[in-house]
């Protein structure tokens, strides 16, 4: 579903990112780019699954927080 990639940004950092792997029918799926500190990178590999794309991670970590708020 995803593949690890590096992409250059115009700071001149790397950016580890998943990107979605796509037949030729089916349409990109939208993405954002969002700059955040190499220290909150750190704690989100940390907290990260072998193979799990930062977007599914995040998303685990909003479900999770969210489910939390429900049941307080």
């Amino acid at each position: 579903m995803y593949s690890e990639d590096t992409q250059h940004t115009k700071d001149g950092k790397d950016t580890w990112c998943a990107v979605a792997e796509t037949t030729a029918n089916e349409p990109m799926p939208d993405y954002k780019n969002i700059k955040i500190h190499e220290g909150t990178h750190e704690r989100l590999k940390s907290h990260g699954d072998m193979g799990e794309s930062f977007d599914d991670l995040i998303n685990r970590i909003l479900d999770d927080w969210e489910e939390d708020q429900h049941n307080e």
